[in-house]
């Protein structure tokens, strides 16, 4: 069973192009334009900006559309996701404590691991799981987070409940590039099942520590 793709991912569909006209040969009606309210074209923009790997784009468009007002929870997870895909790992973690409340902890406990904060993402999916037994995806995500933390039994034992057993070890081979990737555009790419970014990003955040408010609750 495959990672569960985030609900922004998917390529955005052009417009239908408006029907054949009814009207006589010479006269056409043209389609009126969608005209987007400006969070929505915004949150669009950084959409697709991260669906190409342009995370460092991608993450000023989100802070624009939720700094114009949008606090729907996938913008509140592309702008997380963004952040930890240009080097701003530790921003993004602060930005999933502080307001990812509103994330489902599926969501949540993801982007989590995918910025370096494994141990808040384990504590969050492990209540989670607790919660919804039944979830495929949270243990799926939990055991992401196993393995990020370098706790590869649990993570093999969890993913073999619902992976088959002819496609773990491809599940496993790609963890284990995203754990030795540790937490950066390279990682969330991969994730993401998106090409990485074309150009290198600055590096500043290679020497990486754990934030101070790693132990935080959540």
């Amino acid at each position: 069973m495959p990672l569960p793709r985030l609900p922004f991912l998917p390529v955005l569909l052009a417009a239908a192009l408006p029907g054949a006209c009814t009207g006589p040969r010479h006269h056409h009606v043209a389609a009126p334009a969608v005209v987007l309210p400006e969070p929505a074209s915004s949150a669009m923009r950084a959409r697709a900006q991260l669906g190409a790997g342009h995370f460092a784009a991608a993450a000023d468009g989100f802070a624009a559309a939720r700094a114009l007002g949008d606090d729907a929870p996938a913008t509140l997870l592309g702008h997380a996701l963004a952040l930890a895909g240009s080097w701003r790992h530790e921003e993004a973690a602060q930005l999933l404590l502080a307001d990812g409340a509103a994330l489902p902890a599926s969501d949540r406990g993801l982007a989590l691991a995918l910025a370096g904060e494994t141990g808040v993402a384990i504590r969050l999916l492990l209540l989670a799981v607790e919660e919804q037994p039944g979830s495929a995806v949270l243990r799926q995500n939990l055991a992401f987070a196993f393995a990020m933390a370098g706790r590869w039994g649990e993570a093999r034992a969890l993913a073999a409940i619902d992976v088959p057993p002819g496609h773990l070890p491809a599940r496993m081979e790609k963890w284990a590039r995203a754990a030795s990737a540790g937490p950066t555009p390279e990682r969330v790419a991969l994730m993401l099942d998106i090409a990485p970014p074309a150009a290198p990003q600055p590096r500043h955040a290679l020497a990486w520590r754990r934030p101070h408010w790693a132990g935080a609750r959540w």
